[in-house]
């Protein structure tokens, strides 16, 4: 099963590539371009925006199938073409290590910019001017509701109720459609009509040997009466007290081990 998929987009009137990587389905990756052109931030999605998108064709160069190799093959392929689109030298986006010189660089060029009085002014007024544009406040209002997009569609909410299913009463009205009655009755006697069929059955049986402790502890399960204290009754055993209440012998064991109620509302003991 692949990981992920290497794919390489070219623009027929410029001849200008982007090279990207996805883990989606590639139609779904090549359709959120689409999608991000209509507000673009980057500058592959910029020049979908200006020569538009039929100009462009998406390509699947490379299949990989783990994520080391998706981002190793993104690295190479990105080396090798050169693409113009691209902001970062592949592998997930990560940009490309910057060395010392290049920091000391932009540093030292970001301060002289800043140092002049003219540059400075003229950026300040430019920064005040775009953030009281009508379309900047809208993008602001929309950032902030995305975020908060989690709380107002939860608020309010409550969780329902899960109603606790009652499987005994389900067994109960399946075995009393006679239809279906039916249909398991003849489908458990075809099953058991083949000699093979009952030889398995019959090996299996024969086979099963219990140590000692284990037969006085099925013997002493199977014979010891159990008490009802809604209905103040005494069962012959769990599996009395299991046939009269519609539910699984297993049922009645573990509501008698965890202090439970059979059907939420009638408590079973051991009589001892």
């Amino acid at each position: 099963m692949n990981h992920g998929v290497v794919y390489v987009a070219t623009n027929s009137v410029t001849g200008e590539q982007y090279v990207g990587q996805t883990r989606q389905k590639f139609k779904v990756r090549v359709k959120a371009h689409e999608v991000s052109a209509r507000n673009p931030k980057f500058v592959f999605h910029k020049a979908i925006n200006k020569f538009g998108f039929a100009t462009f064709s998406f390509e699947e160069v490379f299949y990989a199938f783990d994520k080391p190799a998706l981002d190793d093959a993104e690295k190479k392929i990105i080396c090798y073409l050169n693409p113009a689109y691209n902001m970062t030298k592949g592998g997930s986006g990560m940009p490309g290590p910057v060395n010392i010189e290049t920091r000391v660089k932009r540093s030292e060029d970001a301060k002289r910019r800043w140092a002049d009085p003219e540059w400075k002014a003229k950026t300040v007024a430019s920064i005040k001017q775009a953030s009281q544009a009508p379309d900047f406040k809208a993008r602001c209002s929309l950032n902030a509701k995305s975020r908060n997009l989690a709380k107002v569609r939860w608020k309010g909410h409550e969780k329902k109720k899960r109603q606790p299913k009652n499987h005994a009463e389900s067994i109960k009205r399946s075995w009393a459609d006679t239809t279906i009655r039916e249909k398991r009755i003849a489908g458990l006697k075809k099953a058991l009509a083949t000699p093979e069929a009952r030889a398995k059955l019959s090996s299996a049986s024969k086979g099963r040997v219990h140590s000692k402790p284990v037969l006085e502890r099925i013997a002493k399960a199977k014979h010891k009466p159990v008490y009802c204290k809604e209905l103040e009754c005494t069962f012959l055993s769990q599996k009395h007290a299991a046939e009269h209440f519609g539910v699984r012998h297993t049922t009645i064991t573990e509501s008698i081990k965890r202090k439970g109620k059979v059907h939420r509302q009638y408590t079973l003991v051991r009589v001892v």
